[in-house]
């Protein structure tokens, strides 16, 4: 590969102020919403490592790894000539990156730097990348570098990384989250809150909620009606954080959809035709026919918070094989746009996968624009308004943003590369009709959460007892419920 292919993406070898003119930073700085994902503090670039960051597409990975860059840069204070950004969009082969290193380390050998810092962003576009990576590590090539590789679809990575074995690293055993697979999902609730209102970040900082075992001892506070000084404290920002749960049920966690509603009021067709045609993009790559796809998310949509066997999916959608919507949904899961939660079996503490399970989509954003889309409505914006101004079709979706973060809170009490939602987030239900919304599972003992719009009816609560008790989340967090936002604060 020709040196000045890799300068032009790395101008910061010449001037360390080129990194100011970096198109992807000045883009973020002109924006009135900047996230800075609170993942990107996980990461130690002092040691060699082969980090991974996978997550769905225009979350922000691009927009991160340059974040990262600049920190190195200007902040660590680094020789701008140790750290090599290429976005691999245009490489296919596993020879191809091969050379793009080689290249890179042949030109900065004659520096003597101490260490090098090589971010590979959309690594997933290069067939077989890991072989490029294991012959590089086999040939000793990546001592004294840290990496960092991006993809967008979670099977390639993780299926990648594990021909990777002893050439990655260490993480460290005394922190459970220094983990070298990382995943950026949209903004959850509480980096929603603390990016459009940074206050609220200062307040979290304060009762040091942003520490993971601060949060943890929390929600464990809450489950044993013990509260702690924590939740005590974050209970007296209900007031201001309420209402920016109603934006982001619009907008979700993507920052392009938060930044559109702060600057004009609305998102335009054009944010939700963009992310309609990365999901497209990805089915037509793996063979998926786009109108099976289409049909089954409108039967998803039209179903959401409704158990569901993949039979009838098909059934009631002329897909024709349960085993093709079977096929099309964990592919879907994979690009982060589903998560399915299946019911739980009480006697193994494991899901039941031959019962009826529930399909959410994963952000409050991807629904509407998988909505508009899977039914052909006009204005996907205004149609979004209007759902959610439905009492009856808010709730479920109020359900499936609990999903996702009850995953996330899996995920925080057990971190580990290989982890599985499916495994941790059930809901229950007995033959008498009692159902618990959803049973978290991660560390042993069931955890029950109802979630409604008002106090849960008598059959709901004997749900709930029959696990030794639960929280109900609502919105108002009336009575003996919790306020589902400033609890989404916690996790």
């Amino acid at each position: 590969m020709e040196l000045s292919v890799l300068a032009r993406q790395n101008p910061w070898w010449m001037d360390p102020a080129g990194i100011r003119e970096d198109f992807v930073l000045a883009a973020l700085s002109s924006q009135p919403v900047r996230w800075t994902p609170r993942l990107l503090h996980r990461f130690r670039f002092d040691r060699d490592r082969v980090y991974t960051l996978r997550g769905p597409r225009q979350v922000g990975k691009t927009t991160s790894v340059k974040t990262l860059v600049r920190g190195l840069i200007e902040t660590e204070h680094v020789d701008p000539r140790s750290v090599l950004y290429f976005s691999c969009d245009l490489l296919r082969r596993a020879e191809d990156l091969d050379d793009l290193v080689e290249t890179y380390l042949r030109w900065q050998a004659p520096f003597r730097l101490p260490r090098r810092y090589l971010f590979l962003d959309e690594v997933s576009s290069v067939r077989e990348w890991s072989i490029a990576i294991r012959g590089l590590a086999n040939r000793g090539k990546l001592r004294g570098s840290t990496i960092v590789l991006t993809g967008s679809h979670a099977l390639d990575v993780t299926r990648q990384v594990e021909r990777l074995p002893g050439r990655r690293g260490e993480s460290a055993e005394a922190d459970p989250e220094d983990l070298l697979d990382k995943v950026l999902l949209p903004m959850k609730f509480a980096e929603y809150a603390e990016t459009v209102r940074p206050e609220i970040r200062s307040r979290l900082e304060a009762m040091r909620l942003l520490e993971r075992r601060t949060r943890l001892e929390a929600i464990e506070g809450l489950f044993a009606g013990a509260p702690t000084e924590a939740w005590s404290t974050l209970q007296l920002l209900a007031d201001d954080v309420r209402p920016l749960l109603d934006d982001y049920l619009l907008t979700g966690g993507f920052p392009r959809p938060v930044n559109d509603l702060r600057r004009t009021g609305r998102v335009p067709a054009e944010t939700y035709d963009m992310y309609i045609r990365a999901l497209t993009g990805d089915l037509a790559r793996w063979g998926h026919d786009e109108r099976i796809a289409r049909e089954l998310l409108a039967g998803i949509v039209e179903k959401l918070g409704t158990s569901l066997s993949w039979r009838a999916l098909a059934e009631e959608t002329d897909v024709g094989s349960h085993n093709t919507v079977a096929k099309y949904v964990g592919d879907l899961e994979k690009t982060f746009t589903l998560q399915t939660v299946y019911q739980i079996d009480r006697r193994r503490g494991r899901p039941a996968p031959r019962k009826d399970r529930k399909v959410y989509v994963a952000d409050p954003f991807l629904f509407h624009a998988v909505r508009a889309w899977a039914l052909g409505l006009g204005d996907a914006f205004e149609a979004a308004r209007e759902f959610l101004s439905d009492p009856a079709r808010r709730g479920p979706l109020l359900e499936a943003v609990v999903a996702d973060h009850l995953a996330r809170l899996a995920f925080a009490m057990r971190p580990r590369s290989v982890f599985d939602a499916y495994e941790h987030v059930m809901f229950w239900r007995n033959r008498k009709g009692w159902e618990v919304d959803f049973v978290l599972r991660a560390d042993g003992t069931p955890r029950a959460f109802q979630v409604t719009a008002t106090r849960p009816r008598g059959e709901a609560l004997r749900a709930l007892r029959s696990f030794g008790g639960g929280i109900v989340l609502t919105e108002g967090g009336a009575g003996a419920s919790i306020s589902l936002p400033t609890f989404l604060l916690l996790v």
